[in-house]
């Protein structure tokens, strides 16, 4: 008789909809090496990022359903797209099956240095005095990080000159080398 062959059979791959060097990619890259040398088999992770984690998200529904190909999960494609777009072509609830908790990421305001404020209420107090002065670095339209800035300038009542990048990684050299020569930068 014939046997089921054991999983994993062949290479794992993990798909970052994030681009390469983000925190989410980092970490993803730590369980891909614990994964492989737990399970004995080569666990590749591919970063697919785009349309604000859509284009990785649909390459994972994409895919064969053998458990061969995963994907990591957030609040921009599991919880934030949902809402912020009218066609998004899959359903996180039906498309996808939550397999496990494997991180949690926290959203941090940064900021140079050399930015005179060194508190949350002074940044506030300042984007108050000159709203559009102060520049928000965000991953990209459409990221958490572009959604948690939306809602901290709607809860502080503040403007900041909104800057999306591609990939949350894309901004830090901008921030660290105050970029357009201005350390008013906030990520």
């Amino acid at each position: 008789a014939a046997s089921a062959q054991p999983y994993p059979s062949k290479p794992i791959t993990i798909v970052v909809p994030f681009a390469p060097g983000s925190g989410t990619d980092s970490i993803t890259r730590i369980i891909a090496q614990y994964l492989q040398n737990a399970l004995g088999q080569s666990v590749v992770v591919e970063n697919r990022p785009g349309a604000g984690t859509i284009v990785g998200t649909q390459a994972v529904i994409n895919a064969p359903p053998d458990g061969y190909t995963l994907l990591i999960g957030g609040l921009s494609n599991i919880v934030f797209n949902a809402g912020l777009y009218q066609k998004l072509p899959y359903d996180p609830l039906t498309d996808l099956v939550p397999v496990a908790l494997v991180f949690n990421i926290s959203y941090t305001l940064v900021a140079h240095k050399d930015l005179p404020y060194s508190t949350p209420n002074e940044v506030i107090a300042a984007a108050k005095k000159d709203p559009g002065g102060l520049k928000l670095a965000n991953a990209g339209t459409g990221t958490g990080q572009h959604i948690l800035g939306a809602a901290f300038m709607k809860f502080t009542g503040t403007k900041f000159l909104e800057v999306p990048y591609r990939g949350s990684s894309a901004a830090f050299p901008d921030l660290l080398a105050r970029m357009y020569d201005s350390p008013q930068w906030v990520a």
